[in-house]
């Protein structure tokens, strides 16, 4: 079952255009053997990452809808995986609140007095 390579960057382009107009997928090479593949290189903008997708997945993307989703569903989480910014770990450390000069805490807005008159 080969797929020529002109073919196959056609099917996973049509699919990674539905997943972000910005990404774009540039096949490298379609590798030979027990487990024929291709190989391309999925970039959106300054980051880009390899994927290797097996060509019966293609084919079957071609022909029935399931598998076309499975297949969106794949490249979607390799484009979600490569831009993924993770948050810096927070402190957990408690602040203390500010003290006056005689060292006790006392409210901005608070009386010399203490109270209400």
């Amino acid at each position: 079952m080969t797929l020529a390579l002109d073919k196959a960057t056609e099917i996973v382009r049509s699919i990674v255009r539905t997943i972000d107009k910005r990404a774009e997928f540039d096949a490298k090479n379609v590798a030979e053997g027990d487990r024929p593949a291709l190989t391309g290189t999925l970039s959106m903008r300054k980051q880009s990452t390899t994927v290797s997708i097996s060509i019966e997945a293609l084919t079957a993307a071609a022909e029935n809808a399931t598998r076309r989703h499975e297949l969106r569903t794949t490249l979607k989480r390799a484009l979600d995986r490569m831009t993924f910014v993770s948050t810096p770990a927070t402190s957990t450390k408690m602040t203390r609140p500010s003290t006056s000069a005689d060292g006790f805490f006392r409210p901005p807005n608070a009386s010399k007095r203490g109270g209400k008159r």
